[in-house]
């Protein structure tokens, strides 16, 4: 009997044989470029034309389909307010960098996190770095304790989140992703340089950082699970 990719993972995880070995794969947009290229899926282009849309999910879907992979599990995050409208100017740098508007801005310029892009290079994508850690200027642990984090309340935040669990319950293991809850967003807000002399030199400034980003990871944990997510996911280093 054929299984679902939701399917096949819980036999996996439960010990048990499914149809086949569940495969799940990412790759970087420039990657998945040559390879629609290679195995002539919808969507692929040459480099140098313009990468314009090439997060369309359906023709990465087909890809993997091609390549054997079923990525069984899916990972939803919380996303913008519902107002929120992106600029012609973010989605260029979200064009030029391969990655998607809304999470992006969640993940950085929602906690007032600037970047820049860099200089172009071989690959179609280009490499951004950071211009302003909002919170390197902090010299008190109590400015930590007082600092904004981006609203969790804030109307139609997980909205789209809530209607991919929906859409992907059935045939999927959802993941809530918490995505740079803590150590990497320590040193996105504080600087990298400032909080590795933090932890030599002020190591309270560091456990303010962690207890307040740790709070709120799990404020955010339970939103997710609330929505029927069937567990979570870190991205760190």
């Amino acid at each position: 009997m054929t299984m679902t990719p939701r399917e096949r993972i819980l036999a996996t995880l439960d010990h048990k044989e499914p149809d086949k070995v569940p495969l799940t794969a990412r790759f970087w947009l420039d990657t998945r470029i040559k390879l629609r290229k290679y195995y002539g899926v919808d969507g692929a282009v040459n480099r140098g034309e313009s990468i314009t849309a090439l997060s369309y999910a359906t023709t990465d879907e087909k890809l993997y389909a091609k390549m054997g992979i079923d990525n069984p599990m899916v990972t939803v995050t919380r996303l913008m307010p519902k107002d929120w409208k992106p600029t012609p100017e973010y989605l260029s740098f979200c064009e030029a960098t391969g990655y998607e508007p809304e999470s992006e801005y969640a993940n950085f310029e929602d906690y007032r996190i600037r970047r820049k892009l860099g200089a172009k290079g071989k690959s179609v994508l280009q490499q951004y770095f950071f211009t302003h850690h909002p919170w390197e200027s902090f010299t008190t642990p109590s400015q930590v304790e007082d600092a904004q984090l981006p609203d969790l309340e804030a109307p139609g935040r997980f909205e789209k989140t809530e209607k991919k669990v929906e859409e992907k319950k059935d045939s999927n293991l959802v993941m809530g992703g918490l995505g740079h809850v803590l150590w990497t967003k320590s040193w996105e807000l504080r600087g990298m340089l400032t909080l590795m002399k933090d932890l030599h030199a002020n190591p309270e400034m560091v456990e303010a950082i962690l207890d307040k980003l740790t709070d709120y990871g799990c404020n955010m944990a339970d939103k997710l699970l609330d929505l029927g997510c069937d567990g979570l996911s870190l991205s760190e280093d």
